[in-house]
């Protein structure tokens, strides 16, 4: 955690600490609960962070990000994780569409921190 926040702080700005606790206790959460899950879909990702923490905890997982639009605050932390941490950018892609066209692979983890509203409901019925 340690590493991250300090990356986090490094952007000075883009991230409220709020979101830096409350993805890093999901993370954990799914990475207890999930501990063997390869292919990880973040659904309405947003910036990512979710997705970048679970590759950290996770050495085999990879990591499919997906949101409508892909805000600046995701370019710049995927910058940030790519500088500090090489290896894995062949394990993280962030693709811009509406979840509703998403086909996920049958064994596929699905998460989603901020789908909120109707996109909860989209989310459970992929």
């Amino acid at each position: 955690f340690d590493s991250i926040a300090r990356l986090m702080c490094s952007l000075d700005g883009v991230l409220p600490r709020k979101e830096l606790h409350e993805n890093w206790e999901v993370a954990t959460r799914i990475n207890t609960c999930f501990p063997h899950a390869t292919q990880i879909a973040d659904l309405a990702g947003g910036n990512a962070l979710l997705g970048w923490m679970l590759l950290l905890l996770n050495p085999s997982a990879s990591i499919l990000c997906v949101d409508k639009v892909k805000p600046p605050s995701a370019c710049l932390m995927t910058d940030a994780f790519l500088k500090q941490y090489p290896a894995l950018r062949a394990r993280h892609r962030y693709v811009e569409g509406d979840l509703i066209d998403l086909r996920p692979l049958p064994l596929a983890l699905l998460v989603s921190l901020h789908g909120c509203g109707r996109l909860t409901d989209v989310v459970i019925e992929l």
